[in-house]
């Protein structure tokens, strides 16, 4: 049964608490409707069927059953803000760091590449718990603790001498965190300054995510996700709407949620743990002193970071509790509320430009504003993440997403039926990527997630079908383009004549329907094949068709002819075509190869390999199978042999060869849809005979062996180095509508 639309059949508790967060979303109801009008429709449970006869949609008992609804979900949501404001209790994790604190002492700085500068006035418990939780971090000397002390007139100047190791500047009277933090920054000399609330625990492995994230020159600042004391999400990045008015993303929330996981662009982060390259600060001139002593002056240095080309970036792997308000105090008084007002108008006159592009203040803008990517957000569905050593799909999705986030998009990836796994779920995470797994509600993401996208990329055939009429129906607006991978329907339409098979034949019959209506109804589509482009240009006229192909970039070369041997297949066995290769080049290709060369061998190597593969392992048949790294078997291959009879699209293994270096013998399915040329670039037949002569020749020829190396290599580059598909995805967006210029 599908999942989703079609998921459990009753509203049990999951789906109830999905219905809760889709009114919080839009108070005035609109998604809950969407979403209970689109599950009565669709769902094929009986159940569901018969509470449709009894609420028919537009039926007066419909209409009666939504207030009721709606009603109900207000107040829960009502009872959790309120619930959210009761005093908290420390959660396990604050308790354990707090128990487990280390000792006040540190190891002092020589040549420091961070300062750690935490600006202080009294409370000496509140910095006491976090210099003791800095030294569980086992900082060496490349790290200088740094406090200021901006007047303080109770037991912290005492104190702060009885702790070696730390560096203690003394202000001369109380003049208030923005002067404490400047005075602080003019005193270190580091690469990075580290600016640190004094009522903060930070969790183990705090601060080298930051630093990592911090490798990159055009990054300016990098914030931590910050926790309240019961272990709600206090801040996970900050945004800003158009009045200057703004928000901590998340806050409240559960912070294990996948929204809150992926490192990402954001308008501003807390001061309370903010790493911050100091020649940026010195570039910009620190905090602007027109926001002294309080309000926005965090805020303000972002936007100037920004302004002068640098990004900030939260970095949820750092992780801190932060007892919010401990430092200045969480009510507004109304001497406070005036400051807040004035710097908020003061604000606003600085960054009206800026200000111009972001968001309109609503509760449901957030997830848009959340997000600081320089040409937006951008939705890509399918129906796993890539895993690029699995198969070729997943490679040049892969690349589409590496292209999207170069140009200055930030991508979601929606998962629709396979778990996000490891090591490929924090690949993506760390490129700036965020995944989300739609196997259970893929509906709720969409709805919260599309009216905030620039477009939306869906990826496959059964994916898009599944939520083309979602992402019409939450976001209109936004453009829609239908990825291939290759034509479904070509495939299994050759599939079913290697096979003499009716019912392969109605599946290649029900794909061509199914793809020819997608390419239709979406504002575009993307094929890998010039070949199939001129298909659907005849098919499907006057749609915008535009040839996406694999993403290959150029490797350096492995060794030369002498030092390689024996021949290669790569693919994924759960393609059907690299089943039916593998078989066929055994059975009636290799033992003609090994009459002339008797002491040659293929090895196969790939995932998911069936048994029925596994059993050919033999005399002169290598079964390998899944490998993490490829290269050591193209670097020892002589030959790469591709002898496939049915398939469709671009095949990722001929590419991936001829970057290697390696010498393909081919056939004609094979090298469809590429630029090789036979006879120039690489051998070709769909012939046994003649490709076991063929793989002999090629074997012994040094001569040309080295020409097809380099010809193939300059040939794929032609037609799939990463600019050459950058540039027919900017094309395209272009063609649509879609803005990338940043």
């Amino acid at each position: 049964m599908k999942r989703g639309l079609s998921g459990n059949i009753a509203l049990i508790p999951s789906r109830w608490k999905m219905l809760v967060e889709l009114e919080a979303l839009d108070l005035s109801g609109k998604f809950v409707r969407l979403f209970i009008r689109n599950y009565l429709t669709t769902t094929p449970s009986w159940r569901v069927v018969r509470l449709r006869r009894i609420l028919g949609p537009g039926s007066l008992r419909y209409k009666i059953f939504i207030r009721l609804l709606l009603l109900i979900l207000k107040t829960q949501v009502k009872v959790q803000k309120a619930l959210s404001k009761k005093p908290q209790s420390q959660s396990e994790e604050l308790q354990h760091l707090l128990a487990t604190a280390g000792p006040l002492s540190f190891t002092a700085a020589v040549n420091p590449r961070v300062t750690i500068i935490i600006p202080v006035f009294n409370n000496w418990h509140h910095t006491e718990n976090c210099l003791r939780s800095l030294s569980r971090q086992n900082l060496d000397s490349s790290v200088q603790v740094m406090v200021v002390d901006d007047g303080s007139s109770d037991e912290t100047p005492e104190r702060l001498k009885q702790i070696p190791g730390i560096q203690v500047v003394t202000q001369p009277k109380n003049a208030g965190y923005m002067y404490a933090i400047r005075a602080g920054v003019a005193a270190a000399e580091s690469e990075f300054v580290l600016l640190l609330n004094n009522d903060v625990i930070v969790c183990d492995n705090w601060l080298e995510p930051l630093l990592a994230r911090a490798e990159d020159p055009q990054i300016g600042a990098v914030g931590s996700m910050l926790l309240f004391p019961n272990g709600s999400l206090q801040e996970a990045g900050a945004l800003m709407f158009t009045d200057a008015t703004g928000a901590n993303f998340g806050k409240g929330d559960d912070p294990r949620r996948a929204w809150y996981q992926t490192p990402h662009q954001v308008d501003y982060c807390s001061g309370a743990s903010l790493l911050v390259r100091k020649t940026a600060w010195d570039e910009v001139g620190g905090f602007d002193v027109e926001f002294a002593p309080a309000y926005y002056e965090e805020t303000d240095f972002c936007f100037a970071l920004r302004d002068r080309g640098y990004a900030v970036w939260y970095e949820p792997s750092s992780r801190l509790f932060h007892i919010e308000g401990a430092s200045y105090g969480n009510e507004l008084s109304p001497e406070r509320q005036a400051l807040l007002e004035k710097n908020r108008q003061r604000f606003v006159n600085k960054w009206k430009d800026e200000l111009a592009t972001h968001w309109t203040p609503s509760y449901e803008n957030q997830v848009g504003a959340s997000w600081a990517s320089p040409l937006g957000r951008v939705l890509v569905i399918d129906q796993k993440i890539p895993q690029p050593d699995q198969d070729s799909g997943s490679i040049r999705m892969m690349g589409i997403i590496q292209i999207l986030v170069e140009m200055g998009f930030g991508v979601t990836v929606l998962a629709l039926r396979l778990a996000p796994t490891e090591p490929y779920l924090s690949t993506l995470r760390n490129m700036g990527v965020e995944v989300l797994d739609g196997r259970i509600n893929y509906t709720h993401e969409i709805a919260r997630l599309a009216p905030c996208v620039k477009f939306a990329l869906l990826s496959r055939p059964d994916e898009a079908q599944l939520t083309y009429e979602l992402m019409r129906e939450f976001a209109p607006q936004v453009p829609v383009i239908y990825d291939t991978v290759d034509l479904h329907f070509v495939r299994e339409s050759r599939r079913a004549e290697i096979e003499h098979s009716e019912e392969v034949a109605k599946i290649a019959a029900t794909y061509r329907e199914l793809e020819l209506g997608l390419v239709e109804k979406c504002d575009a589509t993307f094929v890998v094949t010039p070949s199939e482009k001129t298909m659907l240009d005849e098919l499907v006229p006057n749609k915008s068709i535009a040839v996406v192909s694999n993403v290959h970039g150029d490797l350096p070369p492995g060794p030369g002819f002498s030092g390689r041997k024996n021949l290669l297949f790569v693919g994924n066995y759960e393609h059907l075509p690299n089943v039916d290769a593998v078989e066929w080049f055994v059975a009636e290709i290799l033992p003609i190869i090994r009459r002339s060369l008797p002491d040659v061998s293929l090895s196969v190597v790939g995932a998911n390999l069936p048994d029925r593969l596994a059993a050919l392992s033999g005399d002169g048949v290598e079964i390998v199978g899944w490998a993490k790294d490829l290269r050591p078997f193209y670097d020892q291959t002589r030959v790469v042999v591709a002898p496939l009879r049915f398939g469709a699209g671009i095949k990722g293994k001929m590419g991936e060869a001829a970057v290697h270096g390696v010498p393909v013998v081919a056939s004609p399915m094979a090298i469809e849809g590429t630029y090789f040329v036979p006879g120039q670039d690489l051998l070709c037949t769909d012939d046994a005979e003649q490709f076991a002569k063929d793989v002999v020749s090629l074997y012994q020829d040094q001569a040309t062996w080295e020409k097809f190396a380099d010809n193939a290599r300059s040939a794929i580059l032609r037609q799939c180095a990463p600019e050459v598909v950058a540039r027919e995805i900017s094309d395209t967006l272009h063609r649509i509508g879609v803005s990338t210029s940043r």
